[in-house]
């Protein structure tokens, strides 16, 4: 019996939710007066009705649910016989039951009244059904005057809960609605239409079973599931606006799967058994070799086919711009001869940007943004090739792989900060953590071999990790040497790192010095005598003195203020958790309770420690997952050993979940769906709505920070002396192939090239001023002139406002001018837009270090010739 009030109350419970989701989402369609909440939640649905027909179709809707649910009602009564409850009992019930269908019949019959009819009648109905509930005691005690009689008939009443759950949400749903009804006053005809089936088919499938009830186990935890994920997928449709479709079709396909489960659930419950026992004991065929097949499947997972597609969008999107800061232009300026950090500044690191520009240049048919595009994806695909099989080595579980492949990827490439996708901030890509995993491969062969040349390769590579890009490398470093102290928590450790004899501590500070030495031959190597000045080591460190002084910082509580607390509390509890690790493990150590092969986790969260400083200074939402893998690998970790003693079974039946969840989480993620690789649901997903991301408030992704650009910043004429934009949006492009016609047409600098190529000789450094000046330059064949390359920010070339200056501070304007009046360059070529003699005076405040510096070229320099986007300046 309690065990009937416990699936009772939870049955009761689970239906409230899903009429609640379905009255919400159904009202939406609904041409009636609703509240306030309910046009928020879905406020895309309302601007596109047909009042007269969707009238139509609503009164016919109305019938039919409440004869379908009257009628279930009828056809129950009989089966209620294998319920084992007395015939008043069934009576009360079934009149219960049929009183609530009155109800929701006179209800609709009272919206042609005024609302105070509407209330009082409903009010009255209320009153009806909470009187006849208050005299159920009554009516069963009738005729058993002895007290026992009395408790022993009250608890059987209990037994009814179940029934009337599925009768008509009896109890907890008509409770919780009387509030809503005044809101929501056609609610009834949805809760009839979700409860109209169960009331019937359920029944019948239950009702004259030998202990039928105990079924409902099974038949609550898939409906459950069912409901967890239709609640997501109303969730979804609230927090993405502007491009709800997918989450709607998966809202339907989910109200479906919930009636279709209600009908045919004994069916499905055996065919979830069978799938279910054949998962646990399924092997793969002899043929099928995983450690082939998985690899591939997470490559395709990143993989872009249409690159050019995906660059037209980064192209029309952000203009290149965060591409462009990371590798483009210090790309370029190695390419053509520059040394990095002394004739132009390399703001993420030099290593990076001088391996992949030779790899770019020399492998992919040279320089470009799209050999540069295709460089970062393939080192992206072999970073979580890498991945893949040091976690298959460490753990030697393929379930324990696949969580943490699943998981990395999806924390790591598809979290909220990659909007729209990742490959349009190639400094968040792992391509630039890429050395981890190499060190970590280190680390892990001098555990499993304890040779002393692992432990050194692992030092070096922490070397070349600082030389890449700097930062990331120190946080590296951190973590090798965090593995070297948890080295010297056992005397099995020591004997692997330390020396025999009289040099023993020495082999310590000898592995501690590796990284810092091979730095130091790293950058001597790329940038010769210039490694001894100072102003070399003050230019390395410019960059990353703006960041330490504020500049982009935001306060860690920054995501809580906003609302994103989930995202707040993830962030919060990262450092903890890696401390946590940290202790244990080398507690466990020291004590010796646990193996030595564990001290490699010590690497990983000294590591992730270091690395988590990022999300410190910069606590953009979710930046934390730029080291997703790392904290994929540690929650598997923690699965693993504390799963390790188990019985097996148990343990798959874990993991199958689990992976469930992760591929689910990963397939429904709205970045993934809208990520234009081989298992997108669009032929264009770069400019289908039905998976291309806006950002939240804007209209479109293309040009969304131009078009609603004030026209008071606004001259009268572009850089081409046209007045039309062209500000373009997705919805003015067919196909793929005119995205990319277009890109290729307004991403095409011949006419400015040739004239650049007629006044600089092949040897000469340009001075450009303007936006797109990589580009520029690489048509050109030509060498930047400027330490501070790119000088401006980039924006549509047929805009007619101003470009944002890179000069963040009065130092950065000092040099540049320095370096103009010491160089003396003959010609300066400018955007010819910049030849306005009037200009808007808000630029005086905004564009302050532009704006001078162009009055230091108006003074020295006049108008000379003209490109179709450039002027060139000649100096006086």
């Amino acid at each position: 019996m309690t065990t009937n009030i416990i699936l009772g109350v939870s049955l009761s419970m689970l239906y409230a939710v899903q009429a609640l989701i379905a009255i919400i989402f159904l009202f939406s369609f609904i041409p009636f007066p609703v509240s306030e909440y309910t046009q928020h939640f879905f406020p895309m649905y309302r601007t596109t009705l047909q009042p007269e027909r969707d009238m139509l179709f609503f009164r016919c809707f109305v019938v039919l649910a409440c004869a379908f649910h009257v009628a279930g009602l009828f056809m129950s009564r009989r089966e209620l016989d294998g319920v084992h409850l007395t015939a008043r009992l069934k009576r009360i019930c079934f009149w219960e039951g049929s009183l609530t269908a009155a109800m929701m019949v006179a209800g609709l019959l009272l919206l042609s009244y005024p609302q105070a009819v509407f209330k009082i009648g409903l009010a009255l109905f209320l009153l009806v059904a909470v009187l006849f509930k208050a005299s159920r005691p009554l009516v069963l005690s009738w005729g058993y005057p002895k007290p026992r009689h009395f408790l022993r008939r009250g608890l059987q009443a209990l037994q009814v809960v179940p029934a009337e759950a599925l009768l008509a949400g009896i109890g907890l749903i008509i409770t919780m609605q009387v509030g809503l009804l005044l809101r929501w006053r056609d609610w009834p005809v949805w809760v009839a239409l979700l409860v109209g089936p169960a009331v019937f088919m359920v029944l019948k499938k239950l009702g004259g079973r030998p202990g039928a009830w105990s079924g409902l186990k099974d038949f609550l935890l898939i409906d459950g599931i069912l409901t967890l994920l239709l609640a997501q997928a109303a969730w979804n449709i609230h927090t993405h606006p502007d491009r709800p479709l997918l989450a709607q079709r998966l809202f339907r396909v989910l109200t479906a799967a919930l009636i279709v489960h209600k009908i045919f659930f004994p069916e499905i419950d055996r065919l979830l058994r069978r799938v279910w026992q054949a998962a646990l004991r399924m092997s793969p065929p002899s043929w099928v070799r995983p450690d082939l097949v998985l690899p591939v499947f997470f490559v395709l997972l990143v993989y872009v086919p249409d690159y050019e597609a995906a660059l037209a969008r980064m192209f029309l999107g952000e203009q290149f711009h965060h591409t462009n800061a990371f590798i483009m232009c210090s790309g370029w300026a190695h390419i053509s001869g520059c040394i990095l950090n002394v004739d132009v500044i390399s703001r993420y690191g030099t290593g990076v940007v001088i391996m992949l520009s030779e790899i770019a240049h020399r492998f992919f048919g040279g320089y470009s943004y799209e050999s540069v595009f295709l460089v970062v994806m393939w080192g992206v695909m072999l970073y979580y090739v890498l991945w893949y099989f040091l976690m298959r080595r460490w753990f030697q579980s393929l379930a324990w792989t696949v969580i943490g492949m699943l998981l990395a990827i999806k924390w790591q490439m598809f979290h909220t900060e990659t909007f729209p996708f990742i490959y349009t901030y190639s400094n968040q890509t792992p391509i630039r953590c890429f050395w981890d995993v190499v060190t970590a491969w280190c680390i892990l062969r001098h555990v499993e071999t304890h040779r002393s040349r692992w432990l050194a390769a692992a030092g070096i590579t922490c070397g070349w990790a600082i030389f890449y890009t700097t930062g990331d490398g120190v946080y590296l470093t951190m973590g090798y040497g965090g593995y070297l102290a948890g080295q010297m928590l056992t005397s099995e450790g020591r004997s692997y790192v330390l020396f025999r004899g009289r040099w023993g501590w020495r082999a310590l500070l000898l592995y501690l010095g590796l990284p810092v030495v091979s730095a130091l031959a790293f950058f001597a190597a790329a940038v010769g005598t210039h490694m001894l000045t100072a102003q070399f080591w003050q230019n390395m460190g410019e960059f990353m003195k703006y960041y330490s002084s504020g500049f982009g910082s935001t306060p860690m509580a920054s995501s809580w203020v906003s609302g994103n607390y989930l995202e707040f509390l993830i962030g919060a509890s990262l450092p903890m958790f890696y401390t946590a690790t940290l202790l244990i493990v080398g507690t466990f150590l020291f004590f010796r309770k646990m193996e030595y092969k564990q001290s490699f986790i010590i690497f990983i969260a000294v590591y992730a420690l270091g690395a988590y400083h990022y999300y410190a200074v910069l606590s953009n939402n979710t930046s934390y997952y730029r080291n997703g893998v790392i904290i994929a690998f540690l929650l598997c970790f923690w699965g693993w050993y504390g799963f390790k003693d188990w019985p097996a079974r148990r343990v798959r039946k874990i993991q199958l979940v689990l992976m469930a969840v992760c591929l689910y989480a990963l397939f429904t993620h709205h970045n993934f769906v809208a990520f234009p690789n081989i298992f997108n649901v669009s032929s264009k997903p770069m400019i289908d709505p039905l998976v291309a991301e806006v950002p939240e408030g804007r209209k479109s992704y293309f040009n969304h920070l131009f078009i609603s650009y004030p026209d008071a910043f606004k001259l009268p004429r572009n850089s081409v002396g046209e007045t039309d934009e062209q500000l373009v949006t997705e919805k003015d492009f067919k196909s793929h192939e005119d995205l990319k016609e277009f890109y290729r047409r307004e991403f095409d600098f011949t006419k400015d090239a040739r004239l650049i190529d007629g006044l600089v000789p092949p040897d000469g450094k340009v001075a450009l001023i303007s936006s797109f000046e990589t580009k520029i330059l690489i048509q050109a064949k030509r060498k930047p002139f400027f330490y501070y390359f790119e000088m401006v920010n980039s924006r549509p070339r047929r805009m007619r406002i101003f470009v944002v200056t890179h000069l963040y501070t009065v130092d950065n304007l000092q040099r540049t001018l320095s370096q103009l009046e010491a160089e003396k360059p003959e010609y300066i070529f400018l955007e010819r837009i910049f030849l306005a003699k009037q200009i808007p005076q808000a630029y005086l405040y905004d564009s302050m270090n532009l704006t001078m510096l162009l009055e230091y070229v108006f003074a020295h320099y006049e108008h000379f010739k003209d490109g179709e986007f450039l002027a060139a300046l000649k100096r006086k």
